[in-house]
């Protein structure tokens, strides 16, 4: 149900921003994502169409970092702020897709535009949480590597 779509969402965000952490390139979200999607269509027999559409979520964290670095953040890979809002831009990515193309399309589930909309905000909430606990695993694991 939700409460798995949340923590689904939750260790998806925190590994991506963990690994944004420790890279510290843009287009660290889009590889993580692709990579998700590969094992994702390999092991769980995710369609293609909906692999790519996933995939996107990390390339609109990615481009967020980088308009943001652009625009003079010093080091946008410790900006607390701008993390979170990458980790969320995928997590909101991520509920749309599931809530209102994969669930109404490929599951032929109906959800009224109340239950969708409750869903992606509490999806959300836990792409956000997800965020914060990977930018505090990303540090941890980038201390250990320096």
């Amino acid at each position: 149900g939700l409460r798995d779509m949340l923590e689904c969402v939750a260790i998806f965000v925190m590994f991506c921003l963990a690994s944004i952490v420790i890279v510290r390139k843009i287009g660290a979200a889009t590889l993580f994502a692709i990579a998700s999607q590969i094992i994702n269509m390999f092991l769980q027999g995710e369609v293609l169409w909906v692999a790519f559409l996933m995939a996107l979520g990390g390339l609109f964290a990615d481009i967020y970092l980088y308009i943001r670095m652009k625009g003079g953040v010093k080091n946008i890979f410790d900006s607390t702020a701008d993390l979170l809002i990458a980790g969320a831009i995928f997590a909101v990515w991520w509920s749309v897709i599931n809530f209102y193309y994969i669930f109404p399309v490929l599951f032929q589930t109906e959800f009224t535009p109340t239950i969708q909309l409750v869903a992606t905000i509490v999806v959300a909430i836990g792409g956000f949480l997800g965020g914060w606990a990977g930018m505090v695993l990303g540090n941890r694991i980038k201390g250990l590597i320096n």
